[in-house]
C-alpha cells in the first residue's frame, strides 16, 4: 500500500513518473490551497493526467514543498510553495484501489 512518505518523496525529488505510479489509473488528486492566494484549485484526475499536471507544475516552477512533517501512513504536513505564495498544507490520502494506489487525495491549507 502507498504511504504518504512515497508521495513527500516523489514530491521533494520532483519526480513525476515516481509520482504518478502512486496513483490508481482512476485516481483524483484535489488541492484547495490555491485558492488562498488567489489562484484557481488543483483538480487532475488518473495517473496520467496527475503526471502530466505536476511535470507541469515542476518545469514551470508554479509548485514545490518544504518542511515535510509526516503526520500518520495517509497524512503529511508541509509548507507549499505555489508560486511567490507559501501556506502551510495538509495532504491526507482519502482511500486506495485493490492494488493499494491511492484512488483519492486532498491537500488542503492547514
Amino acid at each position: 500500500m502507498v504511504t504518504i512518505n512515497q508521495y513527500i518523496e516523489a514530491m521533494e525529488k520532483k519526480d513525476t513518473r515516481l509520482l504518478g505510479s502512486l496513483f490508481a489509473s482512476d485516481a483524483t488528486y484535489k488541492d484547495t490551497c490555491p485558492e488562498v492566494a488567489g489562484l484557481d484549485k488543483y483538480q487532475c484526475h488518473g495517473r496520467e493526467g496527475i503526471d502530466m499536471f505536476f511535470r507541469n507544475q515542476f518545469i514551470f516552477r508554479k509548485f514545490s514543498l518544504a518542511e515535510p512533517q509526516i503526520m500518520s501512513d495517509k497524512e503529511a504536513l508541509f509548507v507549499g510553495i505555489y508560486g511567490d505564495y507559501y501556506l502551510v498544507a495538509v495532504a491526507t490520502i482519502l482511500d486506495y484501489d485493490q492494488d493499494g494506489n491511492i484512488r483519492n487525495m486532498v491537500v488542503r491549507p492547514a
